[in-house]
Order: structure tokens, then C-alpha cells, then sequence
């Protein structure tokens, strides 16, 4: 296949997902768009991804694969699969996701019709816990302000953050010419690349259609436990990844982009916070110490009222107020522990539990139901 007959090369990461690998590969090569590239980036698994991506690379002369020598994680992963792509377009997906059947062909359409760097899409998301797929409204009530703007950027719009890069089509020009690169870490490397490309973006629309489909997972599942012990040991990529931000918030003018970044990011740093404290005994008082650190840091630059909402501003004031971990842990975490209230939002179902000292109550309460599929 020529370069110039491939409209969009789809980049995908793959690190011990053997069990969800086929569901996502097939749902690139079944495309209704034959005229794709797809490059896998194979991140030294322990599993048999490597064998099963050589098999369908054998079968399907469009895939290109690429097989690092070390773990390098999925940032750079997906940054070397750019540097090499052939596509006019580009689409990310991770492997144990998958698209829609006519994702492409949507997606290319919409792209090229109104000429825009990046075109944002809806997801669905299935619960692996529930058997269920629903539709994930990522724009909301914002919906309704960028809906009919098809030339949208951040001097016109106030345009929404969206961290999941397999959720929009970029033009692969726009993302060159920008330098717009995901950090080499393990967790949270789509933060930069989701400001720099929505900072840089000269035309961005919004076409509110599920495109993709993202997986969650069971709280046991293999491959969550995999993921998430190496975002523990790896903490520092939080800290670094946030501290890159900042510095590209502070020598550039975000505009009306600004609130929607400051939001995410000091919500997210305070759930870091309590998640990487809470899950990395060795390390809890760094951890939160920093946490502390970056958040007096921010708010010392910006207004309190960027804070994102009233649960997030009391998180907030708390890690704030206490010096020491264990007095967060023992004061707030113990108790809630011991003695809590949670509504849990499902499609066409919602229910309050009432836990008592490891005695759990369940009562139904009404809901509004949910776009399912």
C-alpha cells in the first residue's frame, strides 16, 4: 500500500493483554475503511501477545510491528509509532479496548468535511462487572455550548478536557509540526498530549457518536492488578507529569482552556495523593508530603475558585491541613471505613449501601436511566 492511499494509521500499545488482544485487533482489520495502516508496538509482554501480533501481521499485510527491546511503557510507545506513520490521519487505541465496526469511516468523514486538526467522539463503556455496555456522554452539558461549532479552538470556545486520546482523530501534520508527544513514563503520559493538542489545535469539532468502546474491569482482574502495581512502583510519573503541565500552563496563554486544565489537574493531584499514599506503604509520607507540596504551589498561582467542585474542595482543604499522612489516614480513611454512605449510579438500576462496621445495607433508589447498548 502507497503512502498516499492510507487515510489514517491507527497506533496501538500492547503490554500483557493476550486475553482482550484479538477483540481489539479484529475490530481494526473488520473496519469498514480498508485503506489503513496499523501499527502495534509490542512492550516486551510477559504473555503471548508477541506471538499473536506476529500471526495477524503474517495474515494482514497493513499492520506494522514493532517489538521494543526493553519495556518502555505506552507513551513511548505510541510517540515511536507516530515518527514512523504513514497515514494522513491519526487514531490511538489501547488493547483492550475496541472500536465500532464504521469507526473510521465516521471518523475520517467528519475530519475531512470540516477540516479540523482534531475531531473529539463519544465512547461507550462496558462493565466488565456488570456484562454491560452503556454510552459515556464525555461532553455532558457542555454539549450544548460546542455542539454547532465546527471551527472550535480555545481563543472561541471553551473547549473541554478530555485526557483519552482514543477518543478523537488527529491530523497526523498538526501533531508533527506541534511536537505534540505523550511523556516517556507509565502513568498519566496523556496529560501533556492532551493540553499541547487541544492548546495547538487551530480547528477542533465534536461529533457526539460513540466511536469506541472502553473496557473496566472487575476489582481482581489480572491485568488491572498488573496495571496498577506498576503505576504504584512508579509513582514519581505523577509528580513529573504534573510538574510538566504546570510549566506548560505558566509560559503559554491557555485562554478559556485554563480553568478546564487547572481543574483536572488539581482534582486528579489530590486523588493521586490519597491513592498512591494509600497503596505505597513505603513511601506514603513522600508521597503525600509532595502532594501537599504541588497543591500549595498551584494555588498559590491561581484563585481558589479554580477548585473543581465541593467533594474535590474538601478533599483539598484536608490533605492541606494535616502534615502527616497517618493523621489524614486516621482521621478521615478509618472512619470511612468503618461507617459509610455511597450512591452507586448504574444503567436503569441505582441503589444507596450503608456500610456499619463491615456490615453492608443495600436500599434501591430512583435513577434517571442511562443511554444503554
Amino acid at each position: 500500500m502507497s503512502d498516499n492511499s492510507i487515510k489514517i494509521s491507527v497506533i496501538v500499545p500492547v503490554y500483557n493483554v493476550e486475553e482482550f488482544l484479538h477483540q481489539a485487533i479484529d475490530s481494526i482489520i473488520n473496519q469498514t475503511m480498508k485503506d489503513i495502516e496499523i501499527i502495534c508496538v509490542e512492550d516486551c509482554s510477559d504473555d503471548n501477545c508477541k506471538n499473536i501480533l506476529r500471526e495477524y501481521a503474517k495474515k494482514d499485510k497493513r499492520i506494522v510491528l514493532i517489538e521494543n527491546e526493553v519495556n518502555k511503557g505506552q507513551g513511548y510507545s505510541r510517540n515511536i509509532a507516530l515518527d514512523i506513520a504513514r497515514g494522513e490521519y491519526i487514531m490511538y487505541l489501547d488493547p483492550d479496548d475496541w472500536y465500532e465496526p464504521d469507526a473510521f469511516e465516521i471518523a475520517y468523514n467528519h475530519i475531512t468535511k470540516y477540516n479540523n486538526d482534531i475531531v473529539f467522539y463519544n465512547k461507550y463503556i462496558y462493565s466488565e462487572k456488570l456484562n454491560l455496555r452503556f454510552v459515556d456522554d464525555i461532553f455532558g452539558e457542555k454539549l450544548d455550548l460546542i455542539k454547532d461549532n465546527k471551527n472550535a479552538n480555545i481563543s472561541n470556545t471553551k473547549i473541554p478536557l478530555n485526557g483519552f486520546c482514543f477518543t478523537k482523530i488527529y491530523r497526523k501534520y498538526f501533531l508533527i509540526e506541534n511536537n505534540c508527544k505523550f511523556t516517556d513514563t507509565r502513568c498519566g503520559e496523556d496529560f501533556i498530549f492532551a493540553v499541547t493538542t487541544t492548546y495547538h489545535a487551530k480547528s477542533i469539532s465534536f461529533l457526539n457518536k460513540p466511536l469506541c468502546t472502553y473496557r473496566t474491569f472487575v476489582k481482581d482482574n489480572k491485568y488491572k492488578k498488573n496495571v496498577a502495581q506498576k503505576r504504584i512502583a512508579k509513582y514519581e510519573d505523577s509528580f513529573y507529569n504534573r510538574e510538566v503541565v504546570f510549566d506548560f500552563m505558566l509560559n503559554h496563554n491557555l485562554g478559556l482552556f485554563k480553568d478546564e486544565v487547572l481543574k483536572y489537574w488539581i482534582n486528579s493531584l489530590a486523588d493521586c495523593c490519597l491513592y498512591y499514599s494509600g497503596n505505597n506503604k513505603k513511601h506514603a509520607q513522600e508521597i503525600y508530603e509532595r502532594s501537599r507540596d504541588m497543591l500549595k504551589i498551584i494555588l498559590g498561582k491561581y484563585s481558589k475558585e479554580s477548585l473543581p467542585d465541593e467533594v474535590a474542595k474538601k478533599k483539598i482543604d484536608r490533605i492541606l491541613k494535616y502534615r502527616y499522612w497517618w493523621q489524614y489516614s486516621m482521621l478521615h480513611i478509618l472512619p470511612e471505613k468503618i461507617f459509610y454512605v455511597k450512591n452507586k449510579r448504574r444503567p436503569k438500576k441505582s441503589h444507596k449501601v450503608v456500610n456499619i462496621m463491615g456490615i453492608k445495607m443495600k436500599f434501591s433508589i430512583k435513577n434517571k436511566i442511562l443511554n444503554s447498548n
